[in-house]
């Protein structure tokens, strides 16, 4: 993995490769960001040029023998941690290693659920205690091609607290030739002097150019709307713009679905014939049995969706015209919904769907779930 495969990132590339470049590298790194930034890859990317035996452009050359380990992360002098699900045999990384590297090559922008959703249902991973005598061992061992070991440790705050006390002394008195590369999403919950002992190369958000670039090249049928919508909306994920742009269907599908819940609850509240209001409860009643119908996991996404179409439109009746994302069909709709959600109510209404997702994700019967949804909404939706 190259400098040129990561996206946007072009001030820490620079940083880092000006770093190697004058051979002032420290021994252990802590590379931080949001979850999307490119944190793993980056490292990856990093440890590349580090072993690279021929650069060019600032960049590692992608063809010598050591480049064409990485071409399948399988570099002898490159090692990796990260955090797995206990098993009946073992607690030690290597024996997921060849998932691990089969995930990253397939996707460098792996997010921690999508390894833990490979590997387990478990959504809990842990690295183990022992991990650390493993890396150690590895460690102490001469180096194959070269002068410099290298350990990518991907989520070091997983680190069972034995570990991550065994790692700090690593980090106090390390083996010579060595680099601890540490890729964090959650810094503040790693061991604060491991934190303390590590230069911290922090990524910014990806800029919304870097993001439509990567858009337009991924996905070419997103029209320039589409691109520019998923790049501001991920808010500098290159996961969070990947899923949008992947489920623009859906997303259209879950507006309508919220648009149709929005406009019976308002029904209810202001038709001014028992029977039109009668019809709007009705048809509230069969929404709920449609949706309970569909899986949880689409319930959860529907919500989530809601809540997020929710403050957009708090911040459109702010006429925060800057802050606003929101995609053609939806500010159509919110043109004339944003009146309905003001200082007033959008807390309670936030909470009626927060406390929706709550119940499904706790196996509450989902019908009952989205029934009282709509009859608390009834309540909330009126104008300031």
């Amino acid at each position: 993995m190259k400098f040129a495969d990561i996206i946007g990132q072009e001030d820490v590339k620079q940083r880092l490769r000006l770093a190697a470049d004058q051979g002032r590298v420290p021994h252990a790194m802590l590379f931080t960001g949001i979850e999307g930034s490119g944190t793993l890859p980056l490292a990856i990317a990093f440890a590349q040029y580090l072993l690279c035996h021929h650069h060019i452009d600032g960049d590692s050359c992608g063809t010598c023998p050591s480049c064409l380990k990485f071409e399948k992360l399988a570099h002898p002098d490159l090692h990796f941690a990260f955090p797995i699900v206990r098993t009946s045999t073992s607690t030690v990384c290597d024996t997921l290693l060849p998932q691990f590297r089969e995930c990253v090559l397939a996707d460098p922008y792996i997010s921690s659920t999508q390894w833990l959703d490979t590997i387990s249902e478990s959504k809990q991973g842990t690295i183990y205690a022992n991990e650390s005598d493993e890396i150690l061992r590895k460690l102490m061992l001469k180096s194959f091609e070269g002068d410099l070991k290298i350990l990518i440790l991907w989520q070091p705050e997983k680190m069972h607290p034995t570990g991550a006390n065994k790692l700090l002394k690593l980090i106090e008195e390390p083996p010579a030739g060595t680099i601890l590369l540490l890729v964090s999403n959650d810094p503040e919950h790693v061991l604060g002097t491991i934190v303390s002992r590590t230069q911290r190369i922090h990524l910014p958000p990806v800029s919304v150019d870097s993001m439509s670039e990567m858009l337009r090249g991924r996905y070419p049928t997103l029209t320039e709307e589409e691109v520019r919508f998923a790049s501001r909306l991920a808010r500098g994920s290159v996961i969070t713009a990947r899923e949008i742009a992947e489920t623009n269907e859906s997303s259209r599908r879950y507006f309508d679905d919220f648009a149709f819940l929005m406009r019976t609850a308002w029904g209810i509240r202001y038709f001014k014939t028992q029977d039109k209001k009668a019809q709007a409860l009705l048809q509230l009643r069969q929404f709920a049995e449609t949706i309970g119908k569909t899986s949880r996991d689409n319930q959860q996404a529907f919500l989530s969706y809601a809540q997020r179409l929710l403050r957009e439109n708090f911040i459109y009746n702010l006429q925060e015209q800057r802050l606003r994302y929101l995609a053609s069909f939806e500010q159509e709709f919110s043109s004339k919904f944003s009146p309905y959600i003001h200082e007033s109510n959008v807390l309670g209404i936030m909470q009626c769907f927060s406390d929706a997702q709550r119940d499904i994700a706790q196996n509450v019967q989902s019908t009952l779930v989205f029934c009282d949804l709509g009859l608390r909404l009834i309540l909330l939706l009126k104008p300031e």
